[in-house]
């Protein structure tokens, strides 16, 4: 499940990551859903390790 919110500006974003970051990180996580392995990539595995963590503390309840 991916989780995406509005950030302060109304801009769609990934759960824990800027409007920026957001943005680099789509290109590349639908690089690795289409089957390449991102996982020799510093930016995907960073990004993807922030979104992850704060979208998982939102799945156990975690407030923001």
């Amino acid at each position: 499940m991916r989780a995406v919110t509005l950030d302060q500006d109304g801009l769609e974003t990934f759960v824990g990551l800027t409007a920026d970051e957001s943005e680099g990180y789509l290109p590349l996580s639908r690089r690795n859903e289409g089957g390449e392995d991102m996982s020799g990539s510093a930016r995907f595995m960073a990004r993807r390790a922030k979104h992850e963590d704060r979208r998982q503390r939102l799945v156990e309840g975690e407030t923001p």
